[in-house]
């Protein structure tokens, strides 16, 4: 199996001195939760989780995105009287400079695809406490470079988040060790395994049809385009893209893994 990538040379930490000094002025850990706000994201679990570590020290949450959650998300944090320390940012480009200012990163999803978010915070250098769904264990190793717990086990989250954030020595160790982790899912090891895996798809189209020869190398290209396509796909996005295949132009769109599927099938029977 071939798994997701991230960038790593632009997932990294870079700290920026003037965003910590905003969101947290009194040195405090900051928690990170970063999404598109569905119900499935389970973004009130975020602040829950949130509510019970400010209950036990001082830290600040961020929330990254925007979604049909916000206005619950927003109510139960002024339910909880939590407004000075927590800080809705909406949609943001350039989340790996944000991500590089968290000290700790929640996802406590009911069902994950993958949890490439999770990726992106350890690729820059953060620790993540996540949910045991989906292929989010073959990010998160628990207890080694991140936390697992099971869905809406808010208590469990709170807990390891405040040994994590209580102890900034050891929150260093996990936080080269977050690094280390997502290592191997750097784009430049993984795209290679994806070429690899068209030409082999491509070249056993073109024995069945050898009359017709696109530009390979072009398809190659698309075709990785099209697996990481399908990662945004899970996350209810739509894309397109225009693609030039010997002189011919015409644009492609998706919005369902079946309708990829045949996106992809038309270009290989070009």
């Amino acid at each position: 199996m071939i798994p997701n990538f991230v960038n790593c040379d632009l997932y990294t930490r870079k700290p920026d001195e003037s965003l910590r000094a905003r969101w947290a002025p009194g040195g405090e850990p900051i928690v990170m939760h970063l999404s598109n706000f569905r119900p499935v994201k389970r973004v009130t679990d975020a602040v829950e989780i949130f509510a019970q570590v400010r209950a036990k020290m001082p830290a600040k949450l961020v929330l990254i995105g925007d979604g049909p959650e916000r206005g619950a998300a927003e109510y139960l944090v002024r339910k909880k009287k939590l407004q000075k320390d927590v800080h809705f940012l909406g949609k943001q480009d350039q989340v790996y400079r944000l991500l590089s200012e968290a000290d700790l990163f929640l996802l406590p999803s009911q069902l994950e695809s993958f949890g490439l978010a999770a990726l992106e915070a350890m690729a820059c250098e953060v620790p993540v406490i996540a949910t045991n769904v989906g292929g989010v264990p073959e990010v998160i190793e628990h207890g080694v470079d991140g936390f697992l717990v099971e869905p809406e086990d808010v208590a469990t989250a709170a807990r390891y988040a405040i040994d994590v954030l209580s102890a900034p020595t050891v929150a260093g160790n996990w936080k080269t060790r977050a690094r280390q982790r997502q290592e191997k899912f750097c784009a430049n090891d993984v795209i290679p395994a994806y070429e690899r895996y068209y030409q082999r798809i491509l070249s056993e189209s073109r024995a069945l049809r050898p009359e017709l020869v696109p530009n390979w190398s072009v398809l190659i290209r698309c075709l990785t385009y099209f697996g990481s396509l399908l990662v945004c796909l899970v996350q209810r996005r739509k894309y397109s893209v225009d693609v030039c295949l010997s002189g011919v132009e015409f644009a492609v769109s998706a919005n369902s893994e079946r309708e990829l599927y045949v996106l992809i099938r038309r270009i290989v029977e070009l």
